[in-house]
């Protein structure tokens, strides 16, 4: 588990992996005062929900928490994520968004990774990220593309829906 007192000494770390590390929960205050951090690593661990504690993180750029346990995206769990430009998701089997979950990250976001979460359909809910440029969906089980799903999604630049349909 990790706590403020983790990372108390560290006021200037930019760059943060924890991959492998077996964190179950993050306490809401775990990255305190870490105003620097701009590249989260918290893949491959058992988090069942976007830890609280990344909220005051205002710098962001990059956030990675693929391969846990994470179901429900709510909405909130990003709110604060004022800079964050890549998000992956990768590997969170049958993860779903609240309606205004991804709300925070529209203006920011341009890198979307949801590869191998069994994912029927497309999340509706990705159309509000108007500046989006790379959205990986590979690996899911997509058996068909509704019409306009892409819809808004006008600066997409590269779209991998490989080992799909």
């Amino acid at each position: 588990n990790l706590t403020k007192e983790t990372f108390a000494e560290l006021p200037g770390l930019v760059h943060l992996v924890l991959s492998y590390s077996d964190v179950i929960s993050v306490s809401d205050d775990a990255f305190e005062g870490m105003t620097s951090l701009l590249v989260l690593i918290l893949n491959e661990n058992k988090l069942s929900s976007v830890p609280a504690a990344i909220k005051p993180l205002h710098n962001l750029r990059e956030l990675d928490l693929s391969m846990n346990k994470i179901l429900q995206i709510s909405n909130g769990d990003f709110r604060g994520l004022d800079r964050l430009k890549i998000l992956k998701m990768d590997s969170n089997i049958g993860i779903e968004f609240s309606a205004d979950a991804l709300l925070p990250l529209e203006e920011t976001l341009h890198t979307l990774s949801l590869m191998w979460c069994d994912l029927a359909e497309v999340p509706s809910e990705i159309t509000i990220l108007q500046h989006l440029q790379r959205l990986d969906l590979s690996g899911n089980l997509l058996t068909q593309i509704e019409d306009n799903v892409f819809l808004g999604l006008d600066r997409l630049e590269m779209l991998d829906l490989s080992e799909n349909f």
